[in-house]
């Protein structure tokens, strides 16, 4: 069973099933806002996805280059989200602050750091902002 290294309370870590990692969530000093978002029907998310809207307003997993809102990433997951057919379920989200690229959930079509760091667009214009640790 996996040890939790407890001598850095209070920063985020999270477990892969063998091992728990120290890399923060949070990679700048933008201010984190959270509040509920409606996801979408047939979803099965894990926490820190990345989220864009469908046609219909409804949070699921952005695309990069995605037809419509859903090229346009909008928010992250804090928790797991799983909803059945036809069934939306509100759970809560980061509506901003500064992520770490690296402990995100990303769709296939991110597939390089570059798509990553520039998903939410400028700093001025989005509430959410992708830092790589240095």
């Amino acid at each position: 069973m996996p040890q939790l290294n407890t001598t850095q309370a209070g920063i985020a870590a999270y477990e892969n099933t063998t091992s728990f990692t120290d890399e923060p969530l949070f990679t700048g000093e933008r201010q984190q806002h959270t509040d509920k978002g409606t996801f979408a029907a047939e979803q099965d998310l894990p926490a820190h996805t990345v989220l864009a809207r469908d046609a219909s307003g409804n949070l699921v997993p952005a695309e990069h280059g995605g037809e419509g809102t859903l090229g346009t990433p909008v928010a992250i997951s804090m928790v797991a989200v799983k909803t059945g057919e036809a069934e939306t379920a509100d759970a809560p989200c980061y509506w901003g602050g500064c992520f770490n690229p690296n402990r995100l959930y990303w769709h296939e079509s991110y597939d390089d750091l570059d798509k990553k760091l520039a998903a939410f667009g400028e700093a001025s214009t989005s509430n959410i902002a992708i830092k790589a640790m240095r």
